[in-house]
């Protein structure tokens, strides 16, 4: 990996600090500092993430009559350098979290939520639950408690079925 390319990832990380949301400020982040324009044909295709998906980047490059066009890509490999670390640092929250869930300090939720990339704030807004309600069901004994409903309601946000959102 370059040292332009090394140098990005890492300003990259220091502005995200894991947050997976602010992808788009690292493209904006990488064509700021190229000294040159990106032509059609040289926009990179370096397939990872979004390999198999319907899921791509657009990137705009300038085509042949010196005009700027959106041009589809499949990733390229700063990009997909920085994914792999914010995913791990994901992966090992998640981990983290997990134990708490198996040693009675924390509930299922709070694993999902994790898994999610999801907030208390957010997931209060999505839920229609005030942040404290979602803090105070983050503890086992309250969370445990919770009637059908509810549950079925923080599963769907979560994309998933009640006996998924309690198990971990």
């Amino acid at each position: 990996m370059s040292k332009k390319a090394v140098g990005l990832r890492q300003s990259f990380f220091l502005e995200i600090k894991g947050n997976i949301d602010h992808v788009l400020f690292f493209n904006y982040i990488c064509h700021q500092n190229q000294n040159q324009t990106m032509k059609v044909e040289e926009v990179p295709q370096d397939a990872m993430f979004f390999k198999n998906t319907v899921i791509r980047d657009v990137a705009y490059a300038i085509d042949d009559d010196g005009n700027y066009t959106p041009v589809i890509s499949e990733g390229w490999e700063v990009k997909n350098d920085a994914l792999s670390i914010t995913w791990d640092e994901i992966s090992a929250k998640c981990e983290e979290i997990r134990g708490k869930v198996l040693a009675g300090e924390l509930s299922p939720l709070a694993y999902h939520l994790e898994r999610n990339i999801m907030g208390i704030g957010l997931f209060a807004r999505y839920t229609g639950q005030s942040k404290w309600k979602v803090k105070k069901h983050l503890k086992p004994e309250k969370f445990y408690e919770l009637d059908e409903n509810m549950l079925q309601k923080y599963a769907e946000v979560l994309r998933i079925s009640i006996e998924e959102l309690k198990t971990v």
